[in-house]
């Protein structure tokens, strides 16, 4: 219990016993009230409780009812397969919908996101050789042949990589006149 309880109840108890002894009347009176109160406490609670009961079952019992009274006529019956059917349909443009969505954009961001994890979890430890595509099969005997022309790695390594003719010619040296 709060506290605001328990002070309630001792405030209640204190002026109890105060206005008790300052009656008429005796013990055996007082013991008879309180449990006539305490007898009518109960029968209240009772009847609120078996009103909400059968107000529930009488409110669920004249609602079958006028279900029953609506489902008679034919005009309700159109009604309902029309409802249904627009439900369906609903239901179908709303499936059509997610799976767009699942398609277009939950399943990139997490392949995305799984490669972007997995890239960490090799660059943490130390096996980024995983993250490369490799070496095509057959190519080792090549490779094997060119080491032997190389002076050294970064010599074949620049060889081997392809780069486009622009990036590799010295940059034009235009000489600007001075401003004075």
């Amino acid at each position: 219990m709060s506290n605001r309880c328990v002070a309630f109840c001792v405030l209640l108890v204190g002026f109890c016993l105060i206005s008790w002894k300052r009656s008429l009347i005796g013990v055996k009176d007082a013991l008879k009230l309180a449990g006539c109160g305490f007898i009518f406490l109960g029968i209240c609670t009772w009847l609120i409780y078996m009103f909400l009961r059968l107000k529930s079952f009488f409110f669920l019992l004249c609602q079958e009812l006028l279900d029953v009274c609506h489902l008679a006529g034919p005009l309700h019956e159109s009604n309902r397969l029309k409802q249904e059917q627009i439900r369906r349909i609903q239901q179908h443009q709303h499936n059509d919908k997610t799976f767009d969505y699942v398609e277009s954009v939950l399943k990139p961001r997490q392949n995305l996101l799984l490669q972007q994890k997995m890239e960490r979890y090799h660059h943490m430890t130390g096996e980024t050789w995983k993250l490369s595509r490799g070496f095509p099969v057959g190519e080792k005997d090549q490779m094997c042949h060119d080491a032997g022309v190389d002076k050294n790695p970064n010599q074949g390594a620049r060889r081997r990589r392809k780069l486009p003719q622009t990036v590799t010619q010295d940059p034009v040296l235009r000489k600007c006149p001075r401003r004075r």
